[in-house]
């Protein structure tokens, strides 16, 4: 059955209901674009005590399921779904992917109607909430997630899915699931799993954005082209970090690179004085302009530009350049 059969099936059902009863209903799960409304709420629109208001959804409740026996065929669809992912799904993915962003409610509603089947979890502090249909499961789920966060803790080093199932061999697609509900353990767009502290899973200063960002495109980049690929984000603020942070390296005018890629810092000068030390030789221009070329994105015109300076460099009479010393 596809998104939409759902919140059209259940609106057919509820238009069935006396006027009051759909009402509550309808406040109570948050059907027809409403927000869910408490108890109490509902019932000083009507009078009555939150107690009457609970009486009143659960004998709705029985008297939708009663009438509706063709319910049992959704929920039987409902159970085949949790039990492809282990018989617990995260709750966000549950209303995600069996409705859309307009009838979440629509689905929260359905599963309501058979507390017997579906079972709703409130994950608090280290977990989402959570509805499975094998209450049995979560305890070893927990002790799956404690494991890894165990041994991310210890090796420092981020896994794939493959990389962690070799430890408990499930379904690619059930292990997934079970680390959906950890608020600790996280996967990043790379589709790699650690813990969410970590800069690599989950980068949240700006200036770790754009490292993992240019780690992820492969290439140096100018800061504008950052800005588009990371809008939210103020290109002031980008052009900061980006000069601020030691791990990148300006490469061209407004272009960075990342150091780890073989980039060296420094200006022209500062550059072509370090190459020519570190080769302790007198060097043709030739193998000047080919290592400069390689750091940076210059003109050759440029780099001759500099060798000109008779205060820094001298030119024999073999054409070779060196350092002159002070």
């Amino acid at each position: 059955m596809n998104k939409t059969n759902y919140q059209d099936l259940i609106q057919k059902i509820i238009n069935q209901l006396e006027p009051r009863k759909k009402e509550i209903i309808v406040r109570r799960f948050g059907l027809e674009g409403n927000k869910r409304e408490a108890l109490e709420s509902i019932g000083k629109s009507f009078n009555i005590c939150r107690e009457r208001v609970r009486q009143i959804e659960k004998k709705t409740i029985r008297e939708i399921l009663e009438k509706n026996p063709s319910l049992k065929k959704i929920f039987n669809n409902l159970l085949s779904y949790f039990k492809e992912y282990g018989y617990l799904r995260k709750e966000e993915t549950v209303l995600t992917e069996l409705s859309n962003s307009e009838n979440k409610n629509y689905i929260f509603f359905l599963l309501s109607l058979r507390k017997d089947y579906f079972q709703r979890i409130n994950g608090k502090k280290d977990f989402f909430n959570f509805w499975t249909t094998k209450p049995d499961v979560i305890p070893r789920v927990k002790e799956i997630i404690k494991k890894l966060i165990k041994k991310f803790k210890k090796e420092k080093t981020p896994l794939t899915l493959k990389e962690m199932n070799k430890h408990f061999q499930l379904p690619e697609k059930v292990l997934s699931s079970y680390l959906e509900i950890s608020k600790i353990i996280m996967k990043n767009k790379n589709g790699l799993y650690g813990l969410k502290s970590w800069p690599m899973i989950n980068p949240r200063r700006i200036r770790d954005r754009i490292y993992f960002l240019m780690k992820e495109i492969k290439k140096p980049l100018h800061f504008k082209k950052i800005h588009e690929l990371m809008p939210k984000t103020n290109i002031n603020s980008i052009h900061n970090e980006l000069i601020k942070d030691d791990r990148f390296v300006l490469v061209g005018r407004g272009t960075y690179a990342l150091k780890e890629w073989g980039y060296i810092p420094g200006n022209l000068k500062e550059l072509i004085i370090k190459y020519m030390k570190e080769k302790k030789r007198p060097l043709l221009k030739e193998e000047i302009i080919d290592f400069i070329l390689k750091q940076r994105f210059v003109k050759k015109f440029t780099i001759l530009q500099y060798l000109c300076d008779r205060m820094l460099f001298e030119k024999r009479k073999d054409g070779r350049y060196y350092v002159k010393e002070a």
